[in-house]
């Protein structure tokens, strides 16, 4: 899992899509969701197309907690089905607007989480003997409606029909098969597909995300523009990831980042390092030991408040492969190219018209499918989630490395605010020459 993709369980997928009337197309749109009450039907991904921002994760309700506007939650399954297991209900809090919520059908127990929903008006509960933390009910605002000691039903109203048979999966058409071939023959470029290993302790000069940087301790430490030191984002060692040109083929490159309300961005000015910053080092010292760096009192990403939303949540090893990237449709150039290929293809001129108005759902999702360009990865083409921040005639002509959200057995290893992507764009010269003094800084998330 190279993108992150937010974990969900397929009935409550199925839930979410009946509520939406339409399955959810990213992230952003679990936030437009309002009432659920249908969990009697799974989604099947064999069968039907789900987003790859999407994994369906039997068992995992965290998704529940990104329902921002989330007003009633009603757990609805087929008569005779046992209680839902929806985990630890660690979730449950986020959804800071419940007013009705519904789990006598769940195995919800810890009563002491239903203090933390303000907006809370009724709550159903599962029999008292299942529940802990009994004296949080009493605690609750007088107002607020509590039941329990019920046995679990399914009001005749909500009784679901049988689940509809499994439509085919759509396939592409062939327009759209030889107008993304012909994308892919014109974009194809080479590149280093990162993958994180958070298995063990880093070395001072290994290839990793966060954890203690390598550092002379000869030499000024990167500081933010408010003279507060930077953290290590991640560095790579080129003699271990095996690169090469334009990529150097030895040295360590380091990529700092310094606390700002933005991640150490500046979208004003995304090309100034003042709360970033590229380090390289072409032939760093190996006699640097790893208590000469910590007595220069460094922060990391492990550095607590003053480092509270830090991308890197643990330190892991990076290995890199080779691969072929294809620019997607985020790109600034994208949508001209686009054109360009439906003319080439099919001899349409679609002026002024874009991917998504020109191409039904089916064709859509298949070339977002094959244009995908997320993960980490050095060199390719960039992704990004709302636009591209260049103009087309922009310098910035090259991905020099791109740090994507990422976890592992549902842990965290990087998060950009809401499952985002960092991004570093050089220009292909200043590459060559080992310039890094103009790099642009970007991240943004759905």
């Amino acid at each position: 899992m190279f993108q992150a993709p937010v974990p969900i369980d397929p009935r409550l997928l199925g839930a979410v899509k009946r509520a939406l009337g339409r399955m959810p197309g990213v992230p952003y749109d679990l936030t437009q969701v309002k009432a659920l009450d249908s969990f009697y039907t799974s989604v099947d991904p064999y069968w039907e197309t789900v987003p790859e921002c999407f994994a369906v994760t039997p068992g995992d309700f965290s998704a529940l907690g990104r329902m921002t506007r989330l007003r009633r939650l009603t757990v609805t399954l087929a008569a005779g089905a046992g209680p839902l297991d929806m985990g630890d209900f660690s979730w449950l809090p986020q959804c800071g607007n419940l007013q009705h919520l519904d789990l006598a059908r769940t195995n919800f127990s810890n009563c002491a989480l239903l203090l933390r929903l303000p907006a809370l008006k009724t709550v159903r509960l599962p029999e008292r003997e299942q529940l802990t933390n009994l004296e949080a009910l009493t605690a609750l605002p007088k107002s607020v409606r509590v039941q329990t000691a019920l046995a679990p039903w399914t009001p005749a109203q909500e009784t679901p029909k049988a689940p509809p048979k499994p439509k085919p999966k759509p396939e592409p058409s062939g327009k759209a098969r030889a107008i993304v071939a012909e994308l892919q023959r014109r974009t194809a470029q080479p590149c280093w597909k990162l993958t994180l290993h958070p298995e063990g302790p880093c070395g001072l000069l290994d290839s990793k995300i966060g954890g203690l940087p390598y550092w002379d301790p000869a030499m000024p430490y990167p500081v933010a523009k408010n003279g507060e030191k930077m953290a290590l984002l991640a560095q790579l060692n080129f003699s271990q990831l095996g690169t090469e040109d334009p990529l150097p083929q030895s040295g360590l490159l380091q990529f700092f980042l310094g606390e700002n309300d933005n991640l150490g961005a500046d979208f004003e000015h995304p090309d100034q390092q003042n709360y970033f910053r590229i380090v390289y080092h072409p032939q760093p010292r190996t006699d640097v030991t790893r208590e000469q760096v910590e007595a220069l009192d460094l922060p990391t990403h492990e550095s607590g408040e003053s480092f509270d939303y830090f991308p890197v949540v643990r330190e892991a090893a990076i290995t890199a492969e080779q691969r072929i990237s294809y620019m997607g449709p985020g790109d600034c150039h994208f949508p001209s190219l686009f054109r360009e290929a439906v003319r080439s293809v099919t001899g349409e001129d679609i002026s002024g018209r874009y991917e998504s108005e020109y191409l039904n759902n089916a064709d859509h999702s298949y070339l977002c499918g094959q244009l995908y360009n997320g993960g980490h990865r050095l060199l390719g083409w960039p992704y990004f989630f709302q636009g591209d921040p260049r103009e087309k005639d922009s310098p910035y002509d090259t991905l020099l490395f791109q740090l994507d959200s990422d976890m592992i057995d549902r842990e965290d290893l990087v998060l950009w605010g809401d499952c985002g992507v960092g991004t570093f764009l050089i220009n292909r010269e200043d590459l060559l020459r080992r310039e890094f003094s103009r790099v642009l800084y970007s991240w943004d998330c759905c």
